[in-house]
């Protein structure tokens, strides 16, 4: 788990966001919701919001829920989930996911459960679904093996930079 996440975080913040909303995407598709659009918002002007998914299930009803990525280390604080929870209503979302490669503060877990239309999704919970979904895990005879056509080794990544050297999975020589 932690190598997945390592490997996610390292990819950067707009993979995250395209890596996230086609995760969240299959895994609301396995739930009998239809997917009837899901896209990243992209750039600094997206009012908090990194994408939308638009659902609709079988009697008809149909949801916007607001999505924004984290990719951080840091633990996400009950100011930043207020924030986008604020940007959910502003834009009149349906629900809200505030999803984070780390971790939530233990304010803004308390403030995530006082609602009933927004979630916080952390990155035990996003490889969790990653590995249900089969969408950057793979399962290989009962065992969850890194889909590293999705998410290559780190030194792979950096093989272009030739003044650097992996020396192990947390260190960088230069």
């Amino acid at each position: 788990k932690s190598d997945f996440l390592s490997r996610l975080h390292a990819k950067g913040g707009e993979f995250f966001e395209s890596y996230f909303m086609t995760l969240i995407k299959k895994y609301i598709e396995k739930q009998d919701k239809k997917v009837i659009e899901c896209y990243v918002t992209g750039g600094s002007e997206d009012g908090g919001i990194d994408g939308v998914i638009k659902t609709e299930d079988s009697l008809g009803f149909r949801e916007t829920t607001m999505v924004q990525t984290k990719n951080r280390i840091e633990i996400t604080s009950e100011t930043d989930v207020r924030g986008f929870y604020g940007a959910v209503c502003a834009k009149r979302g349906t629900r809200g996911i505030y999803a984070t490669t780390s971790d939530f503060h233990s304010g803004a877990r308390k403030f995530l459960s006082s609602l009933d239309d927004c979630v916080g999704i952390n990155g035990d919970r996003i490889f969790a679904m990653a590995a249900e979904c089969g969408y950057g895990i793979k399962k290989h005879r009962d065992v969850l093996e890194i889909d590293t056509k999705l998410m290559p080794l780190l030194s792979e990544t950096l093989s272009e930079c030739g003044n650097v050297e992996v020396v192990n999975c947390d260190v960088l020589k230069l």
